[in-house]
């Protein structure tokens, strides 16, 4: 394996552990970024433009679905409760 693959995973842990530690509810305003003040919102609605970005149903699209995390330009997506 490739430092860069090495890397790529490692910050591919790290962030969901993230997610799953700091999220419970996407309820409170987040203003331009996700519950992590670092988390920018994504700009698409799946995440692929971004290495890392949260979605928030509640406020973004048509204000349904789920909220999640994406990682990796929408390769990895961890879903918020």
């Amino acid at each position: 394996m490739n430092s860069n693959r090495v890397h790529k995973a490692g910050m591919t842990v790290a962030c969901i552990t993230m997610a799953f530690m700091g999220v419970q509810s996407t309820t409170s305003a987040h203003g331009s970024t996700g519950p992590h003040k670092d988390t920018p919102l994504c700009t698409t609605e799946d995440g692929s433009t971004q290495q890392v970005c949260f979605w928030d149903a509640e406020r973004q699209g048509n204000g349904e679905g789920r909220s999640f995390y994406s990682f990796n330009y929408g390769e990895d997506i961890v879903y918020v409760k």
